[in-house]
């Protein structure tokens, strides 16, 4: 009788799809990045001039009210949030006992759906996904919508796997979080749209595919399904397209500036663990070409973007490097160097937030580049063509390669052992360290040779 009325009940259970209006959020979400870089370069244009703080009354009053967007992009991305786990962890529950009853009945493997039914419990609550996202002030929504397009790729493929032994569903990896918020930053949000009609398209597609015949099981697998592999070949096209935009668009609307750092500096990251299939040597010197990319492709925007941040960004990089190089002692001149190049390398073995942080550390540097030879080239174009040359200064390379190891540790963790992952890590620091005895070696001279030496010593 109990049996029976369980049955019942799952019979009854209805299986619906997830409205599509969930992309409403992105639009105060495009309204609040305009917004907030309008107003971050009005800052840093205003510091420039006075090296003072700008006080927030003497800002344009139209960006200013367009902020207000941002409590409702705060407020929208939380009902949106909740909603989607909501239907998410009650669809999960009742389809993998429906799934578990049909695999006893067809006489399947019903281990994968116990098993993801359990992973459950894993999944944040609806509250939860408020709480954070309201604490975070709306940041943590776009990693909510990603590991909420992972936990139903999971569950969808484990019931595909259960009931026919195969599956075309690809599980979506956390890693491809990073992906998807670098094309939202270089977007300017406008990728939020796509982002969250794919999300609620996974979801729906799944109720489509599983339970279309609800009470009856599927007859037929997934026949199509969107791939989540990108190559290499993919992110290097898409920032050569990016560069190219910005260089041009950075001439009329300069305040992108800020937004596009940070999509830069979250796609670095996600190189490392798209290379992460290959040996460390070879992961790490993929990583390190992509640097050079960077630095070269930033450079070219800092160069478009020279009349209009040379005073401010320029001059900053300018104070924290007269220090050393106004230094005549060779080993404070290689200490402060190490010590200002460390905190990246160290920080890059953070996975995820580290990585990023080293991205757009990285990405800054290769803007100011773009900037120093923009300087030089009012002074002299042979200058200009002659700072190229720093790339491949003996120091560069071993710099570059030391972020580049260090970022594919941070891949590694967890997966590796820990104690041949920290010698690893200790290597990436010892190689930082000899690129900067060899860099104050440039600016101050070799400390072991005495100043009335010939030049040709």
């Amino acid at each position: 009788m109990a049996v029976s009325m369980f049955k019942d009940i799952l019979e009854r259970t209805k299986f619906t799809k997830i409205s599509r209006l969930h992309v409403v959020v992105a639009i105060p979400l495009l309204i609040t990045i305009y917004a907030v870089s309008r107003i971050s370069y009005y800052i840093v244009q205003q510091e420039g001039i006075s090296s003072g703080i700008t006080s927030i009354e003497s800002l344009d009053t139209i960006t200013l009210g367009l902020l207000g967007f941002y409590a409702l992009y705060v407020i929208g991305s939380s009902f949106s949030i909740y909603k989607l786990y909501d239907n998410l962890i009650d669809h999960i529950l009742y389809s993998s006992i429906l799934v578990y009853n049909w695999c006893k009945e067809l006489d399947c493997d019903y281990q994968g759906v116990i098993r993801t039914g359990l992973e459950r419990r894993k999944i944040p609550s609806p509250v939860t996904t408020v709480i954070v996202n309201v604490l975070t002030a709306g940041a943590a929504y776009p990693v909510l919508l990603g590991l909420f397009e992972k936990y139903i790729s999971m569950h969808w493929f484990s019931e595909e796997k259960a009931l026919f032994k195969k599956t075309r569903v690809k599980v979506k990896s956390t890693a491809s979080i990073l992906f998807d918020i670098a094309l939202l930053f270089l977007t300017l949000g406008v990728y939020m749209v796509y982002w969250i009609f794919r999300s609620i398209q996974r979801y729906n597609k799944h109720i489509e595919a599983i339970h279309s015949k609800h009470p009856h099981p599927p007859t037929i697998p997934t026949q199509e399904f969107p791939s989540e592999t990108k190559s290499l070949a993919l992110v290097l096209g898409i920032l050569l397209f990016f560069t190219g935009l910005y260089s041009l668009a950075i001439l009329i609307i300069p305040w992108i500036f800020p937004v596009m750092i940070l999509g830069f500096g979250f796609m670095l990251p996600y190189i490392a663990y798209l290379s992460r299939g290959r040996s460390l040597l070879k992961q790490s010197l993929t990583v390190l070409f992509f640097e050079y990319v960077y630095m070269l492709t930033l450079a070219v925007i800092g160069l478009a973007a020279y009349p209009y941040y040379s005073s401010t960004i320029l001059k900053g990089f300018e104070e924290q490097t007269r220090e050393i190089i106004s230094s005549n002692n060779f080993m404070e001149v290689a200490t402060m160097i190490f010590l200002n190049n460390v905190k990246i390398s160290a920080v890059a073995l953070v996975p995820i937030i580290g990585m990023a942080y080293a991205g757009y550390a990285l990405s800054l540097t290769g803007f100011v580049y773009g900037l120093i030879i923009g300087t030089l080239m009012e002074k002299s174009v042979s200058q200009a063509i002659g700072a190229l040359s720093i790339l491949v200064a003996p120091h560069a390379p071993l710099e570059l390669y030391s972020y580049a190891l260090s970022l594919s540790i941070a891949t590694r963790i967890g997966r590796e052992p820990s104690g041949s992952l920290a010698l690893k890590a200790i290597l990436s620091i010892t190689i930082l360290l000899a690129a900067a005895f060899i860099e104050a070696i440039l600016i101050v001279g070799f400390p072991f040779i005495p100043e009335s030496s010939p030049p040709g010593f």
